[in-house]
């Protein structure tokens, strides 16, 4: 994890303990943290390990607190908001829940998934939560405020999936990123697939083909720049066209290997659903 302000600060995960005293546990569980984040708003690291949160400060590393057993279930992937109050967490058990960033206490939540929640982006700017699962769903949740049937007036909110893209591929999701100025949303698995979707309508828009093992992280290129980068286990990562670029989904615009020298970009087919087929995943889902 890499953070900056006039310094240069880098932070590398190791392994933890085994667990003791409870299911968090004094380590919060056994192995690398998941989901490391940089909050600017508080200055912090946030992880999960096991069914904990440990939050660290970025100046100089030191553990500020642990919240300690926020869900009932192992912690698969975590997000928190712009302002640093809210955390959402996905979870082993296939539940999304939205939990106070200041003491861990549960807000809200669902059980969407059917199993591990492996990836989620928040999108603050419109309030919703992208979430991805081994069940091969994608899904785009809201907080939809909840009125009281005696006054009418506005007295909570629930966590409510909106939208969703069922068989969205044929292996395991591992990971989810979102342009909301380019209005997609894109979806990588453990085949070496990635997926791209329009955020609006869920609706299949390409096929990036090109990954021989895991995808393990995505991202749009920022300021509205029509690319989108994805890397895989092996160390691979390459650059992709996205809408509105004409040669999109065709090819990678560039490759690059772990010693992060570029190499040539292989001629790929184009993985496009036919015109007017708007089925919800990729062509040849199960």
């Amino acid at each position: 994890l890499v953070v900056s302000d006039l310094r240069l600060h880098l932070f590398a995960s190791t392994t933890s303990p085994a667990r003791a005293g409870g299911r968090g546990g004094t380590a919060g569980g056994a192995g690398a943290p998941v989901g490391a984040a940089f909050v600017p708003a508080t200055g912090s690291i946030v992880a999960a390990l096991g069914s904990s949160v440990w939050v660290w400060d970025v100046r100089n590393g030191g553990l500020q607190r642990i919240l300690r057993d926020v869900v009932s279930s192992d912690i698969c992937s975590l997000a928190v908001d712009a302002r640093g109050r809210k955390m959402f967490v996905g979870c082993q058990s296939g539940e999304v829940q939205v939990v106070n960033f200041l003491n861990g206490s549960a807000v809200r939540g669902n059980a969407a998934h059917a199993k591990d929640v492996s990836a989620m982006q928040l999108v603050d700017a419109d309030g919703c939560l992208v979430t991805g699962s081994w069940d091969r769903r994608i899904m785009v949740h809201c907080e939809l405020p909840v009125a009281s049937t005696a006054t009418g007036l506005i007295t909570n909110y629930e966590l409510v999936p909106v939208r969703s893209v069922v068989h969205a591929h044929r292996k395991d999701i591992t990971c989810v990123a979102v342009s909301r100025e380019l209005g997609l949303l894109a979806s990588g698995a453990a085949d070496g697939a990635v997926m791209v979707w329009d955020f609006s309508t869920c609706h299949f828009e390409g096929s990036c083909a090109g990954h021989a093992s895991e995808v393990t992280d995505l991202a749009f290129v920022p300021g509205a720049r029509p690319a989108l980068i994805s890397a895989e286990g092996n160390g691979r990562v390459m650059v992709w066209a996205v809408r509105p670029h004409v040669e999109r989904y065709a090819h990678p615009l560039a490759a690059f290997e772990p010693g992060l020298l570029p190499v040539a970009p292989p001629r790929l087919h184009v993985g496009r659903r036919p015109a007017g087929d708007r089925g919800d995943g990729p062509p040849g889902s199960d």
